[in-house]
């Protein structure tokens, strides 16, 4: 049975080495969340090295509304203080806010309305983009190859967020996936919407990576495409790759044994007689992978829960049975 929220909001911000001033950011969501008559809490997570930031987090007052901070034993990851945070969240609706200022602190009243209308899982896009054209084009190649999975979202990496409390807790955020949230909550059924929010000057700095962070993001779409589209039915990805390999394989040793058959030349020193026998076993084996997934998702779905949202409670009917039970 799932707890019932102690508190209206939860502001949630996973804090890494690419944090801002904690003070400044702590300050001005705590003056739009305190506009508000709801309740809340900001909760704090440290996930990186950063023993300034957390020095200058502590110094500054808590406010009106609770603060609670959580430092990680090591740096798991922007996604692993984020599941943390949901993990710890008491509020109906959970706000995830950026280390740094993105966007306009008021823009999360935005993303609050849209959750009270009945929305799950709320992202937001930075519009107009003020970064300098290199940035600009790095995202839109991002989310474009993002785009093969089906899902369509024009600013995953904006920071500022919207969750109802049962959303956030079924993401299973792990390793680098907190990126795609939208894709992934789509995916797993929850109603997303995505609104426009305002950026700030202090976001628009040019941001330049090496060649091994852009390879890890190629990886972590691939990932992406194959969990989004590939996850419940293994096979008809493994079958398709292991199909079209024992299919040139076979076609290769047929057409061997065809031209061996009929004496226009022999098997001996024939390199492409290895190269057909090669491609026909990995392709029997590529199949056997995609079978035994799908096995294993048979038996995980059996233990695993679907999300759902109770439209209407279940009525008590205990009074009704009550005047029909056999009297002793």
């Amino acid at each position: 049975m799932t707890q019932r929220p102690e508190l209206d909001l939860t502001v949630v911000c996973a804090v890494g080495r690419m944090a801002g001033d904690l003070g400044t950011i702590h300050r001005a969501f705590l003056e739009v969340v305190a506009r508000t008559d709801k309740t809340a809490e900001f909760v704090y997570v440290l996930h990186g090295s950063r023993p300034e930031a957390v020095e200058t987090l502590l110094r500054t007052p808590a406010g009106s509304i609770p603060r609670r901070i959580f430092q990680m034993a090591k740096g798991f990851g922007e996604a692993a203080a984020l599941d943390l945070g949901f993990s710890r969240a008491r509020g109906r609706f959970v706000i995830t806010i950026p280390e740094r200022l993105q966007v306009e602190p008021e823009d999360l009243l935005a993303v609050v309305a849209q959750l009270e209308r009945g929305m799950d899982v709320v992202v937001t896009r930075r519009e107009p983009r003020r970064d300098p054209w290199p940035n600009r084009f790095q995202s839109r190649v991002f989310h474009w190859l993002t785009g093969a999975s089906g899902k369509r979202f024009r600013d995953m990496t904006c920071g500022l967020r919207g969750f109802t409390v049962d959303a956030c807790r079924a993401l299973e955020l792990y390793g680098d996936i907190h990126r795609f949230i939208p894709v992934i909550a789509e995916t797993r059924g929850f109603r997303v919407q995505e609104i426009p929010v305002r950026q700030r000057l202090e976001d628009a700095q040019l941001r330049v990576f090496g060649p091994g962070l852009y390879l890890r993001r190629l990886l972590d779409i691939l990932h992406i495409f194959f969990l989004t589209k590939f996850t419940r039915k293994p096979l008809r990805f493994f079958g398709l790759v292991g199909f079209t390999t024992a299919a040139v394989g076979f076609a290769i040793t047929a057409f061997l044994t065809f031209e061996r058959l009929t004496g226009k030349t022999s098997l001996a020193d024939r390199p492409l007689l290895l190269l057909g026998v090669l491609l026909l076993a990995l392709g029997i084996q590529v199949i056997s992978i995609g079978l035994i997934g799908e096995i294993v998702i048979f038996f995980g779905n059996k233990d695993r829960e679907i999300p759902a949202v109770e439209l209407e409670p279940e009525e008590d009917l205990s009074s009704e049975h009550e005047g029909l039970r056999t009297p002793r």
